[in-house]
């Protein structure tokens, strides 16, 4: 008895040290850990250091200011990484690599509103933050963010100052005034839907990256601040402004008003102006649009005063006939579009640039936009609109469609059959390759060169395969990707 006494404690003792040895194994698995991410922040800042430095020593090379400078005097550290960031030099690191429902270039969408449904995960690398997570603390709070990522795919890092955009079949422009991957630093901009954040792991829609992508930084989308339509035009608020502060100077004695209102009334004197469809009465309309509206407000305001005398004229016949056009005109005015300030404003200056002649005199004033607030001044390329390639109708032969409807979302997957990994059904992944299908994926070369070929592209696990005749696409066949 005494014996199994002493086993049991003997077994328990044993039970409770290995115990002790897990726990400080773990702990210092915990402190090994940070010690490596520690010395990869230090070889990336060491990295950093000696880029700059070698930078700073070639451009003092090219001044010949290097003979004077002793090695002891050469700067280092923090202040070789000021120097080169003044000077433009920087060395980028990616804070992690996008998993994209894209694995190769070929069938990309080239614009992320192509294809709303595309879809993309991006995890945050850990050795750019110890806690990766905590960068994404109120990340959650926005619904879209801006991607900036390398374009790692280009084949070459050389570029030229005009290209051939798709769009545009063939016709070549400046490369500033294209989205093209072929830039002097191939750095991409992208807006993207932000789903959901779990961790350290950011998941995201309406993406046009390929797996791998390296991105370089995320900064939440703001309308107020990244669209013209959040912004206020300057002159217009101080105007305002004054307009304002100048009013309680402007005040008038309530009953000089009434009396005056009364004579005009009375006499006729109060001015309508005429509003026909030629473009100077637009123009005259324009110019006294504020004034006449104001006097229909004060004749509005007046026509419910408790003044007996005032109501007592504007009952008399003659009046109401005039009230009542007054009304029609001031929700004219306030409604239709014909008049619009911008419309009238746009027409006017088409007809001047087309019956002045004021290029002469004024180069850039037939490119001018007579405008009222931020928004209505964005202006685009015609062709990004208007582009000689044409939407194309997608169809899908019975086979194909028999394929796609053989996949299966992850949380229904079956043994044996494809499943999707981003897509969640099979509905969702036809609207997606219609998506990209319609805006014509192919090179100026394979339009023009390649017709009669098969274009092949991946989408998800599913590898497509589909060829184009004369505005339209074909799916032929749909099949799983080969792992």
């Amino acid at each position: 008895m005494e014996m199994s006494k002493i086993n049991f404690s003997t077994s328990t003792d044993c039970d409770q040290r290995v115990q002790k040895l897990q726990q400080q194994v773990s702990v210092m698995r915990k402190e090994i850990k940070n010690l490596r991410q520690h010395a990869d922040s230090a070889v990336r800042e060491q990295r950093k250091s000696l880029a700059a430095l070698q930078s700073v020593v070639a451009s003092m090379k090219e001044d010949g200011l290097l003979k004077d400078v002793k090695a002891d005097s050469l700067p280092t550290g923090r202040t070789v990484t000021s120097q080169a960031l003044e000077k433009g030099v920087i060395q980028t690191a990616p804070i992690g690599f996008i998993e994209s429902c894209f694995s190769s270039k070929n069938g990309t969408p080239r614009q992320p509103t192509i294809c709303s449904l595309s879809r993309a995960v991006l995890k945050i690398n850990k050795s750019i933050f110890n806690n990766p997570e905590h960068s994404l603390i109120g990340l959650d709070q926005y619904s879209h963010v801006w991607i900036i990522f390398v374009f790692h795919k280009n084949g070459h890092v050389s570029c030229k100052a005009k290209v051939k955009p798709p769009r545009l079949n063939g016709v070549k422009t400046g490369v500033f005034s294209t989205r093209t991957p072929h830039r002097p630093n191939a750095i991409g901009l992208t807006l993207a839907k932000l789903e959901i954040i779990k961790g350290d792991t950011v998941y995201l829609s309406g993406i046009d990256m390929i797996q791998g992508t390296p991105v370089l930084d995320i900064k939440p989308y703001i309308p107020d601040y990244d669209s013209p339509k959040g912004r206020r035009n300057q002159l217009d608020t101080e105007e305002s402004a004054n307009q304002d502060q100048a009013e309680p100077a402007a005040v008038v004695n309530d009953s000089e008003k009434k009396n005056t209102m009364k004579r005009d009334v009375l006499s006729g004197n109060l001015a309508i102006p005429k509003i026909t469809v030629g473009l100077t009465e637009e123009e005259k309309y324009l110019t006294d649009n504020t004034h006449f509206e104001s006097q229909i407000t004060v004749l509005a305001d007046k026509n419910a005063s408790c003044d007996p005398e005032v109501d007592a004229i504007y009952q008399t016949p003659n009046e109401q006939k005039m009230l009542s056009a007054l009304a029609e005109v001031k929700s004219y005015i306030s409604q239709s579009g014909a008049f619009s300030e911008a419309s009238v404003e746009n027409t006017a200056t088409q007809s001047y640039c087309a019956t002045a002649d004021p290029c002469k005199d004024e180069p850039n004033k037939c490119n001018e936009h007579v405008v009222y607030d931020e928004a209505s001044n964005t202006t685009i390329a015609s062709w990004v609109r208007a582009s000689p390639v044409t939407s194309l109708e997608v169809r899908f032969t019975p086979h194909a469609e028999r394929d796609l409807n053989a996949f299966e979302p992850q949380y229904q997957a079956e043994l044996g059959k494809p499943v999707f990994r981003y897509l969640k059904s099979a509905d969702e992944a036809k609207a997606a390759i219609k998506g990209v299908l319609s805006a014509d994926p192919r090179s100026v070369y394979r339009r023009t060169r390649c017709r009669d070929q098969l274009f092949y592209f991946t989408l998800d696990t599913a590898h497509i395969t589909c060829w184009f005749g004369e505005g339209f696409a074909e799916v032929l066949r749909i099949k799983a990707v080969d792992n």
